[in-house]
């Protein structure tokens, strides 16, 4: 696997988190926003996959906000 093809692979991991946290905790986009600190437009971003506007690094600290639990050795596997 490329490495930008591992990049995408690991930030899509993270996004999916996010999504499925928003899901199960029925929140809208507004409400992931204030937990996360961010603007609502940067959620929305965040949830149509916008890979290019977020770092791994943004998007890990966006999990740890939300209380997401992340292991980082697994995100690197396929």
């Amino acid at each position: 696997m490329k490495s930008e093809d591992k990049i995408i692979s690991i930030k899509s991991k993270l996004m999916n988190n996010i999504a499925k946290y928003k899901i199960k905790n029925e929140l809208t986009q507004r409400e992931i926003a204030v937990k996360c600190s961010i603007g609502q437009s940067r959620v929305s971003d965040l949830l149509n996959a916008k890979f290019g506007r977020f770092t791994i690094d943004q998007l890990i600290k966006l999990n740890y906000r939300l209380g997401i639990e992340l292991d980082l050795l697994s995100l690197a596997e396929k």
